[in-house]
């Protein structure tokens, strides 16, 4: 598989066309469309298998990004560092609580970056903190 930069485009093409895949057509390009938008450019109406989607899937697609994208962000290391995590969803903010294992500054900070579509999906300002257990 392609990786480095463009390893988002490269996984939407891989699991579109990807006979190995047993999701109906109409899945294969909701789950290619998220991973295609998990990090880089944000969802557009000009990407054409994104605008290519029905209203409500592109919905779909924008919510379950917004949220791989805050995750993938928590992952930034990629040494695991995060052990549990919980969310508060408040009038104007959802709050997340990590339980890390060791310092998480650069997980907590990516994922802070990370959360442009989801603060501007769900209208609510994200905020993020670390503790060990």
């Amino acid at each position: 598989m392609e990786g480095g930069k463009g390893h988002h485009k490269a996984s939407q093409r891989v699991i579109e066309s990807s006979g190995d895949l047993s999701f109906p057509s109409r899945m294969r390009k909701i789950v290619a469309a998220i991973a295609r938008y998990h990090k880089g450019a944000l969802p557009k109406a000009t990407h054409r298998p994104y605008a290519d989607l029905s209203p409500a899937d592109r919905g779909a697609v924008t919510r379950l990004s917004a949220i791989l994208r805050v995750a993938d962000g928590l992952d930034r290391t990629h040494r695991s560092v995060v052990l549990r995590i919980s969310a508060n969803v408040l009038p104007g903010r959802v709050r997340i609580r990590c339980v890390v294992r060791v310092a998480a500054e650069a997980e907590r900070e990516s994922a802070l970056r990370k959360g442009d579509l989801f603060t501007e999906t769900f209208h609510r300002e994200l905020s993020i903190s670390c503790s060990r257990p």
